[in-house]
């Protein structure tokens, strides 16, 4: 992918939509939240109290500014759940799409809404 004559990133297309090396490449690509944050000690970002686990380049020491992304179809949806991960939310849009439902869903993660879609069939679990 290219922004103003700089290649950030070259790979296959999957490789790009799973892993983007570069915010506009996951921005770019397809819908992602961003949740900005610090890295923790253990290699965590923990942004307003959250902890979320994931891949920290190494090149971030403990107490960087680092921005922690997921994209809506990777977020699950539970009353209450004791798992890795998780955040508290209230739902304020439902957008039924046909086969999936979009939510936009308020998190103490980031000013703006945590995007999440699921299939319908889900929803009705």
């Amino acid at each position: 992918w290219l922004q103003e004559c700089k290649l950030l990133q070259s790979d296959t297309p999957h490789a790009v939509y799973e892993h983007p090396a570069e915010r506009f490449v996951a921005d770019f690509i397809g819908v992602m939240n961003f949740i900005p944050g610090k890295v923790s000690a253990d290699g965590v970002v923990a942004a307003n109290g959250a902890r979320i686990a994931g891949k920290v380049p190494a090149a971030l020491s403990s107490g960087a500014a680092a921005v922690a992304s997921v994209r809506p179809e990777r977020v699950r949806l539970f009353p209450s759940a004791d798992t890795a991960n998780r955040t508290t939310g209230t739902v304020e849009v439902l957008a039924y799409q046909g086969l999936d439902l979009q939510l936009h869903v308020r998190t103490p993660l980031s000013p703006k809404p945590f995007l999440v879609r699921v299939t319908a069939d889900a929803a009705d679990r």
